[in-house]
């Protein structure tokens, strides 16, 4: 036989030899391949590139040349650390403008410093996106912004919500506002709480009702809270029917001056800036 055959021969037996090993190894460990749908991460399709890719292929960016996540072991903190940790956030409030407008921390700062009349200081600790951490010397004023809220601040709405443990900037979105609301129009014999509900049921979930509703301390409108979702068009009234059978409108506005769409009836944002058309705002309306 010739040398070059005995070459070829050998070569051939040796990559024979390699394929079988890989055929045996991944016989014996079938777990190390992980799948997509028993992996604890969902990794992206790894990108292979050729000479005969499309112009499509090559502008897409190759993917990570790793098959197995890159995890560290678990992170233990000593439980009386994040306890310290914990107590500095204790007086601290998450802010948050329902309002299409960027307003900066330091123009914020200012108002507060200017306008809020409270016991004590309030600082405005870091801003993320329209939200932002204020921080209150006095524990009282603390409770007094949560519990007395929305606020209107140059006519945005700002809606303040205790911090929470183990929250997130991943975690810090606006689906629900909660909003006290004036029916006005009802007729004076019809003043009360009852009313108020029912009203407030038309507008969203009910959460606290005026006492002055029953008293008839005020006459000109009924009073009543209730959580809205802020993507969704405000209700600005209804009908009501008479015994005589005549029909009159009862008005619903929010107690305090928002930036109110006339468009599309969201808060936040102007009717000039409105970016809904009529179907869309149309078919909010119908399917709300």
């Amino acid at each position: 036989m010739a040398e070059t055959d005995i070459g070829i021969h050998q070569e051939v037996k040796w990559s024979l030899s390699k394929l079988l090993c890989i055929f045996v190894y991944f016989d014996i460990y079938p777990s190390v391949l992980m799948s997509e749908t028993n992996s604890y991460f969902k990794l992206p399709p790894l990108h292979h590139h050729s000479g005969s890719s499309s112009s499509n292929s090559s502008s897409t960016p190759p993917g990570p040349e790793y098959l197995f996540p890159r995890r560290g072991p678990v992170l233990n903190l000593d439980q009386s650390y994040v306890d310290y940790r914990r107590a500095l956030w204790s007086k601290r409030a998450i802010a948050a403008f329902v309002d299409w407008r960027e307003i900066p921390a330091f123009r914020l700062q200012a108002i507060i410093n200017s306008q809020w009349k409270l016991q004590g200081s309030v600082t405005v600790k870091s801003k993320i996106r329209n939200f932002y951490i204020l921080e209150f010397e006095d524990i009282q004023d603390w409770t007094f912004m949560i519990m007395n809220g929305p606020w209107a601040v140059q006519n945005s709405l700002l809606v303040i919500d205790k911090w929470q443990p183990a929250m997130t900037t991943d975690n810090l979105h606006i689906n629900i506002v909660v909003v006290w609301l004036r029916f006005s129009g009802v007729p004076l014999e019809l003043i009360s709480n009852y009313v108020a509900f029912r009203l407030g049921e038309l507008a969203g979930e009910v959460v606290e009702l005026d006492p002055d509703n029953d008293y008839g301390k005020n006459m000109e409108f009924l009073r009543v809270k209730v959580l809205l979702n802020p993507a969704k068009p405000l209700l600005m009234g209804t009908f009501f029917t008479l015994s005589s059978g005549t029909k009159i409108w009862l008005s619903c506005m929010p107690k305090r001056t928002y930036r109110l769409c006339e468009q599309c009836g969201r808060i936040g944002h102007l009717d000039k800036d409105c970016n809904w058309g009529l179907i869309k705002t149309y078919s909010e309306l119908h399917f709300q």
